[in-house]
């Protein structure tokens, strides 16, 4: 999302200034409703005379008051000033409501009175999510947020009036007060450090310093406190619950057993007893005087996001993503499903004996709750035993329809509007087409603010599609739905790049040839009842329509940062009719001045009084002073050729530029005098528009484009038009109405048809492209590498080819990928990288620009884009070892710069800024990655400071921002000095100090093949490629590489300077060879600077990573968990099976020596229970549960999951210890992730199977995994049979499973007993298992005790691995299982019991293998046949 109001430059900055957004937020519904999900919910019980009072906060960004009657609400105040997500309230003090957002404050209100805001506190650096406040001591409130900050306030003393001085009061003002206009002071807060855990914070001395609680290290999802306000506790992604002394914010304890975020917080009045829920879907209750937990209760399918209590905090009501709302005894543990609905719950409030529900809805539910005694509900019977564990959780998951709710349909419902969905800016830059949750598709003109068009429920994409026209408008504003509304977002100097002739706009009185720039008018329509306000306080008498004073002079920031703007005065303050808005239904402002931080209002809730403090002052130019910022070149030229066929020629090859809005019938009269007629232009004529050059030349056009000459102008004839792209043209249509670059032909029945080229040469249009290269997504695409296809442009400036997007559509997207698909990877090599570069380094006076490197196909669907960001090189061809794997699942542009560009650093950062907004604005759920190569490092971390709101991904291939610590530095002054023809020498040099030639030669070398072939296969390949460094010199000439050098510095400067604002998924890949830069060390530097970093050494890799050998790109995403198509990742749908390459070097390299030694026999059991080799037996269609014993270190799991691809091509998903994949040590264990293993929750049991895959099971897990001596293969099971239930919900087949080996490869010297008793090692093993992951803290017994250690083994002269899988148990049809706990435990116990019979069955029959032993299966190896062809026992 796009963060409004971004905030100006600090004295001590020397970038450029970042001009402050306004934002416009239309409205088409009844503004007493909310129109997007509610987050919050607070209750203010009647007083004598009164009524209740109900409190909703929304993601619209505003909070609403509702009047409560017995079976109606009525809304009587709407509370407007917060700019983002409204995410929490609470009633604290006297009629003092509080508020927290996305937009990183907090609001107070007085909540009687009509939406007055009293004050705003700025103290959070991230999205304030959670508040709590006390009953008894009513005026403390803490809140919480993603910074992983914890404040207490005091608003007694924070909402005590201060008086002015001078200018040092830092006050909002009038901004978001809706209606009456107070003020709202707002405290800026800074924190200093301290000796202990408190934080202070200073202010200017009219200040309020609140308490910071210090310790979370990640963000608080969650705060409650007990009635007296002496305990608090909080909890978040990091998965424990902190307890905190409110009054000094020191902490008091920490408790750990959730094994995912929490959500949801209570405490009973006394504060000894808490509930939490968390995204793990448990619901936990602690007892804080003995510091653990008491009870878990499994009830919800999905993670638990609601608590509310009953006051005696004897039953709890929760909610969450499962869409269920569940009743709790949380002394008989007794559960009840009170309803279900369509929408995830978000938060629960009590209110007597009904129960008010929010959800993701914009309404809001009253469900009956029996609050007094809520064992009447469950005394009517249907409620069920909730479990203590997490495989027990989803009851209602496994017994399917057994469970029905109690009520149907609530007590009544507050309703709300639908948000809206889904967006599409048209070509016109004037409509959008929304969609929003009900469904309904409407047509929005946004400069009036209004639905012009409502289509009902039809299809958005044929409606898109019914709406397209071939006009192409500069994007003059961006637009997202974030708040459930249009939010129309400009920025200065974009936002003045459109015009239009005011007959195109159809205004009455006006030349139709008059340019109309639209923001302009937008500004004017917006602002038109506070230009009315603020005329009536200067006391002059004129009409909104006519003139108005400015009154107060606003002095632009100097001659070059704004031009007067040639029009009417007459009409300066003249609002058009196009650009009236609504005064019904008005929408809200939301911007920022030069103090006070953003701010929301009604337009016609302004009072005139606003001023430079409060508006951007570039808004106030424009509409006091008419003054637009200063217009960069906008011409666009284009040439003309004849049409294919045409025998005539061309007169003049010279190029032609016109004002971008230019009409074709100009264009016509001019081919038809200078192309078709032979009568040429006077060229004397200084008042000719298009002037020829001389031969070659440009032709140019001056003044307002009209097209005169030394003729008369020539009167069009009907049998002439102008085609684009074989479609006909209006004479009426502007240049400009076609983008870049055009393809127009002229048409006559006897007359020759050209084809005409256009370009533009704005600088600030990327699209100044050379003659091979084609418009995507407002940047520029080389097309002709592997063939191009024309463009079509879909209204949102994002150009497609159209031919590749029917086919597109034709053929389907893939959803997934095979397993062992072909990446590709090893059929190019680095000798394609240079030549590729030879058509790229070819000067052609281009900017920087955006190319896709191979021909269209479509990725997976929903990929996300990745941009690739070069090194010093510039060419943008440093991932061409990668493209195709890439292509597969991004959407891959790179970023090309020219030789000869000097284009600053700014003005790169900028350029890439651009095309991530314009990105995000058009898939705002989906993230964009950004690779960065050296310099390429530099600029993506510069970005992600400046955008810190995108969803962005960072990949680092060592950063060159350790430049100043580079062992090169002496040798830049001497490159300096050097002389031109000794520079030549150079890129050989730079060659082997940036990468490992030998590296680079091995790429597409095949592991398994014999020593000799490899040393004669890299041979040939490095005498191919040596003579190819010499195209270095021509790549990176003697003033380039000084300017790169000289860029580099810069980049890195900026780069360092702004890392803390840096909120980006960060990965590192630093190569511990690195010659250039000291990426070993800055890889661990950054890991300790960035928010959220990761890193992966490569120990044998020089400074060129990507293009040497050992490095495959998305595997290392993949291996890193990095890969995701939405805001957050899915371990199933965001999984990628393994590649062929990636098959190959795990199991032929990675863990080669495991599979030769272990010489892995597989048998399976068919239905008639015949055991036979192979996997026959095996179901090929899921889900399959493949249950078993989990054997030493889990030897067993590589040639199980290698038999499974070989055989099947079946990707069998493990279920892992949680600290193997999220724990400090998961760096060890990306190989799991990368064959996709995930942690063993029920979620992903869940998910597992009902995706139908193949789910591999260990119910023993890490006891049997890492048992003691003498206890191979001995089963560790919990009693609880729930993974059978769970199975038999989803119809899946289980198969048990035996492998016996362990000890015949290893011999187990030092289990935990012997470690834990070992000085400095034990006490370190024992710490870790306190701070890792735990599971099974509920069970007691064997089973319970998982700690994890590196058990001491020796190797042992290697035997053999046998595995067995049992005879295929179905559960499909067998609902016994699920209504039956007898059932389910018998069948529990009858797979154990197959397990053990297996077991026993493999260690007796190896005896009788005459090829258990290594020695004796090499020989047979060497004489007969490959490794898994050697024969056995007969089973």
């Amino acid at each position: 999302m796009h963060r409004v109001g971004s905030a100006g430059n600090t004295s001590n900055s020397t970038r450029p200034r970042k001009e402050k957004r306004l934002t416009y937020v239309l409205s088409d519904a009844d503004d007493r409703k909310h129109c997007a999900g509610i987050n919050c919910l607070a209750v203010l019980k009647a007083s004598e005379s009164g009524s209740d009072y109900l409190f909703t906060g929304s993601r619209d960004g505003t909070l609403k008051r509702w009047a409560v009657a017995e079976d109606a609400a009525t809304c009587s105040a709407t509370f407007e000033s917060h700019v983002d997500w409204v995410n929490d309230a609470v009633l604290a003090g006297d009629n003092t409501l509080v508020s927290c957002s996305s937009d990183t404050t907090l609001k107070t209100w007085d909540c009687l009175s009509y939406g007055t805001c009293t004050r705003t506190l700025r103290q959070h650096s991230d999205y304030v999510t959670c508040l709590t406040a006390t009953d008894k001591n009513s005026n403390i409130v803490a809140s919480g947020g993603l910074g992983g900050e914890v404040f207490i306030w005091d608003l007694e003393a924070a909402l005590t009036p201060v008086s002015k001085s001078g200018d040092s009061m830092e006050d909002d003002s009038s901004n978001g007060t809706n209606g009456s206009g107070n003020a709202q002071p707002t405290t800026n807060l800074r924190t200093i450090s301290s000796s202990n855990s408190i934080s202070m914070h200073t202010t200017p001395a009219h200040g309020y310093v609140p308490i910071s609680a210090k310790g979370h290290k990640e963000s608080v999802y969650a705060l409650a406190m007990n009635d007296s306000g002496s305990l608090l506790v909080s909890g978040g992604t990091e998965k424990v619950l902190r307890v905190w002394d409110p009054r000094s914010g020191s902490k008091t304890m920490k408790l750990r057993g959730h094994t995912d975020n929490i959500r949801a917080l209570l405490l009973d009045s006394t504060g000894r007893f808490c509930l939490s829920g968390s995204s793990d879907s448990m619901i936990r209750l602690w007892d804080l005087g003995q510091q653990r937990c008491v009870h878990s209760y499994a009830v919800h399918t999905d993670s638990v996001w609601a608590l509310a209590s009953t006051p005696t905090f004897s039953h709890v009501y929760s909610g969450g993503r499962d869409l269920s709302l569940y009743l709790t005894d949380l002394a008989t543990r007794e559960s009840l499903l009170l309803c279900t609905g369509e929408h995830p719950i978000l938060q629960l409030a009590l209110d007597d004996d009904s129960l008010w529900v929010a959800t993701t809805d914009s309404s809001v539910n009253r469900w009956p709750a029996e609050g007094r005694n809520p064992q009447k509900i469950i005394q009517r019977g249907g409620a069920f035993l909730a479990g203590n564990l997490s495989f027990s959780r989803a009851r209602v998951s496994l017994e399917g329809s057994t469970l029905v709710p109690v009520y149907k349909e609530p007590v009544f419902t507050i309703p709300g509007t639908p948000g809206i969905v889904q967006h599409e800016i048209l070509n016109d830059r004037r409509h959008v087409l929304t969609k929003d949750t009900a469904s309904s598709v409407k047509l929005w003109e946004i400069t009036r603010g209004v639905v012009i068009e409502d289509f009902g429920k039809v299809s958005f994409e044929e409606k898109k599609e019914e709406l397209f026209e071939t006009v192409s408008i500069p994007a003059w504003f961006t637009v997202d739905t974030r708040l459930g509304s249009l939010s129309v977002h400009m920025d200065t100097p974009q936002c003045f790049s459109a015009e239009m002739y005011s007959a195109d706009l159809n205004i009455v009185g006006k030349p139709e040839d008059d340019k109309v720039n639209l923001a302009r008018e937008t500004l004017k329509g917006l602002l038109a009842h506070w230009l009315g306000k603020r005329k009536q306080r200067s006391g002059t008498q004129a009409s909104t329509n006519g003139d108005v004073s400015s009154g107060k002079e606003i002095t632009p920031r100097s001659i070059t940062q704004s031009r007067l703007e040639d029009s009417n005065t007459e009409n300066d303050s003249m609002v058009y009719p196009p650009f009236e808005f609504s005064t019904t239904s008005p929408p809200s402002i939301i911007t920022e001045g030069s103090q006070g931080g953003p701010w929301r209002k009604k337009i016609t809730d302004l009072d005139g009084t606003e001023d430079e403090k409060d508006f951007p002052w570039w808004c106030l130019d424009c509409v006091l002073n008419n003054r637009l910022p200063p217009r960069e070149n906008t011409k666009c030229s284009f040439y003309l050729h004849p049409c294919e066929g045409s025998t005539v020629q061309i007169l003049t090859q010279g190029k032609l530029s016109a004002p971008r809005i230019l009409r074709i019938h100009k264009v016509v009269n001019y081919v038809v005098e200078k192309m078709v007629l032979d009568k040429p232009l006077d060229s004397a004529n200084p008042d000719a528009t298009f002037a020829p050059g001389l031969a070659g030349g440009p032709l140019s056009a001056i003044g307002d484009g009209s097209f005169r000459s030394g003729l008369k102008p020539w009167k069009l004839k009907p049998s002439i038009e102008i085609l684009c792209n074989n479609q006909a043209t209006s004479v009426m249509t502007s240049v400009i109405g076609f983008g870049g670059p055009h393809f127009f032909g002229l048409s006559s029945e006897s007359k020759p048809r050209y084809r005409v080229q256009g370009r533009s040469l704005s600088n600030q249009d990327a699209s100044v492209l050379s003659s091979d290269s084609v418009v995507v997504n407002g940047a520029s695409v080389v097309g002709e590498r592997e063939g191009s296809s024309p463009l079509v442009d879909q209204g949102n400036g994002s150009l497609r080819h159209k031919v590749k997007e029917k086919q597109k559509i034709e053929d389907g997207v893939l959803e997934s990928l095979e397993p062992l698909w072909d990446d590709g990877y090893g059929t190019v090599t680095v000798k394609d990288y240079f030549d590729a570069n030879e058509q790229m380094i070819k000067p052609d006076g281009g900017p920087p620009r955006w190319f896709s490197p191979l021909a269209f196909n479509p990725p997976l669907k929903d990929s996300p884009v990745l941009l690739f960001l070069p090194g010093l090189d510039g060419t943008g061809w440093g991932l061409i070892l990668h493209h195709k794997a890439l292509q597969k699942v991004f959407e891959v542009r790179c970023l090309h710069i020219p030789v000869n560009d000097r284009t600053p650093f700014e003005g790169l950062v900028k350029l890439v800024e651009e095309t991530i907004r314009l990105e995000h604005a058009s898939s705002p759920n989906k993230p964009i990655y950004l690779v960065g190569d050296s310099f390429g490092g530099c600029l993506s971390l510069a970005v992600a400071a400046r955008n810190p709101t995108i969803d962005l991904v960072l990949v680092l291939v060592n950063p060159a921002t350790s430049i100043e610590r580079s062992q090169l530095q002496p040798l830049f002054p001497i490159l300096e000095a050097m002389p031109e023809e000794l520079h030549i020498t150079v890129p050989y040099l730079l060659s082997f100090v940036m990468g490992d030639p030998t590296k680079m030669a091995m790429v597409n070398i095949k592991s398994r093949l014999p020593p000799g072939l490899k040393l004669a296969q890299m041979s040939q390949n490095l005498t191919a490629l040596l003579p190819c460094l010499s195209s270095l010199a021509d790549i990176i000439p003697r003033e380039t590489l000084l300017w790169k050098l000289k860029l580099l510095r810069s980049a890195a400067g900026y780069a360092n300077s702004r890392l803390h604002a840096v909120k980006a998924e960060v990965l590192v890949l630093a190569s511990d060879k690195d010659n250039m830069v000291p990426s070993r060390d800055e890889a661990d530097r950054l890991r300790s600077s960035l928010h959220n970093c990761t890193v992966r050494h490569f120990p044998d890799n020089g400074h060129t990573l990507l293009l040497e050998d050992g490095v495959d790109l998305l595997t290392v995403i993949k291996r890193t968990l990095k890969y995701r198509r939405s805001r957050k990742r899915d371990s199933f749908s965001d999984f990628l099976p393994p590649s062929m390459t990636e098959f190959n070097n795990t199991f032929d390299e990675t863990v080669g020596l495991l599979r030769f030694a272990s010489g892995a026999v597989f048998f399976s059991t068919l239905e008639d229970g015949t055991v036979v080799r192979g996997l026959a037996g095996v179901p090929n269609k899921g889900p399959v549960l493949i249950v078993g014993y989990h054997n030493l270190m889990g030897l067993e799991l590589y040639s199980l999951i290698d038999e499974f691809l070989r055989e099947k091509k079946i990707m069998v998903r493990g279920l892992a210890h949680p600290e193997l994949l999220l724990g400090k040590s998961s760096d060890d264990f990306d190989l799991l992730k990368l064959f996709g293993a995930v942690p063993v929750t029920a979620r992903n049991l869940f998910k597992s199977l009902s995706s139908k895959s193949h789910v591999l099971l260990y119910p023993g897990g890490a006891r049997e995994a890492l048992h003691y001596k003498g206890e191979e293969y001995k089963l560790f099971w919990p009693d609880q049979p729930e993974f059978v239930r769970m199975a038999a919900r989803f119809g899946a087949t289980i198969v048990p499973f035996a492998a016996v080996g362990e000890d015949d490869l290893l011999e187990l010297v030092l289990d935990y007993n012997d470690i834990k008793n070992i000085p400095v090692v034990g006490d370190y093993f024992i710490n870790a298992n306190n701070d890792a992951i735990q599971l099974r803290e509920e069970t007691s017994g064997e089973v319970a005790n998982q700690a994890l250690f590196f058990p001491g083994v020796l190797p042992k002269l290697p035997g053999r691995y046998y595995h067995l899988f049992g005879k295929p148990i179905e559960t499909k049809g067998r609902e016994e299982i699920l209504k039956d706990k007898d059932s389910a435990n018998k069948l529990y116990l009858e797979i154990q019991s197959e397990i053990e019979k297996s077991l026993a069955y493999l260690i007796k029959k190896r005896e009788e293998d005459p090829y258990r032993n290594i020695i004796d299966r090499t020989v047979y190896r060497a004489l007969y046949s490959p490794l898994n062809e050697v024969p056995t026992f007969e089973a």
